[in-house]
């Protein structure tokens, strides 16, 4: 609950910038939100005053007493409000994958991890062939139905160390830490893994759909390579390789 910088001030209460910059927040972020705004419009000049009184000097039954224990009641809303807040500005709200945000933040530490030459980060970029198709055959509602069917299924591929999150749209990416002189022989198993995954049937609520599968670029980040975006994009580049090769490929219902 403490001042940050870029925040928002809300009454007495500063919202994080990086909350406002997301709007994808669901439910959840709408309820914090409110608690909030409500906590702000009640707190008044001495929320703060609050917190840097010392427990007790209170008579159980004096009107004083009553109004602190409302105001630590309002401490407790508000510090779950920002706890809310801080998971749902990492998370997907269709998938409720980690988000953008929270790769990039993922492949920042795992980088670091790798400075020492001993392990390798993986990095795979995988992108749903004929996802429009979809959406515009059988509607966005089914389309969002398939993404949380497929991101689900990719996570369950992974061992239970690496990261998978949706990057936006119909685009995925996983992570995964290996020792270097194995980094090029499992590449090439989670790429089969990850491929696998999202290929088959989906029955979802209103239909069947059999998917024939994402295109998926798997690259081992080089050492001392420390730009998370241009290891997104070095894998983005064989992903397209991969999709280039599995033209042809069709939807079928």
């Amino acid at each position: 609950l403490g001042q940050r910088d870029g925040g928002v001030n809300v009454g007495r209460v500063l919202l994080p910038s990086c909350v406002r910059r997301e709007t994808a927040g669901g439910a959840d972020a709408f309820q914090a939100g409110v608690i909030l705004a409500d906590a702000a419009k009640h707190a008044g000049d001495d929320f703060h005053a609050l917190l840097a009184q010392q427990r007790g000097g209170f008579a159980p039954n004096s009107g004083r007493f009553a109004q602190r224990v409302e105001r630590e009641k309002l401490v407790l809303a508000l510090w779950k409000a920002n706890e809310i807040l801080a998971l749902n500005a990492l998370t997907d709200a269709t998938t409720q994958l980690p988000n953008r945000r929270a790769l990039m933040g993922e492949m920042g530490k795992r980088i670091a991890s790798t400075e020492s030459g001993e392990l390798a980060l993986i990095v795979a970029f995988i992108d749903l062939d004929h996802f429009k198709a979809v959406n515009d055959q059988y509607g966005h509602d089914t389309g969002d139905q398939l993404l949380v069917a497929i991101g689900t299924r990719i996570q369950g591929a992974v061992r239970s160390g690496d990261f998978v999150a949706r990057l936006g749209g119909d685009e995925f990416v996983a992570l995964a830490t290996v020792a270097r002189s194995d980094a090029e022989a499992a590449a090439a198993v989670l790429g089969a893994k990850l491929q696998a995954a999202g290929t088959g049937r989906f029955r979802l609520d209103d239909h069947v759909i059999d998917y024939v599968g994402p295109s998926a670029g798997v690259i081992v980040a080089a050492p001392g390579v420390p730009d998370a975006a241009a290891l997104l994009i070095q894998a983005d580049a064989a992903m397209y390789v991969d999709k280039r090769a599995r033209r042809g490929n069709s939807i079928r219902h």
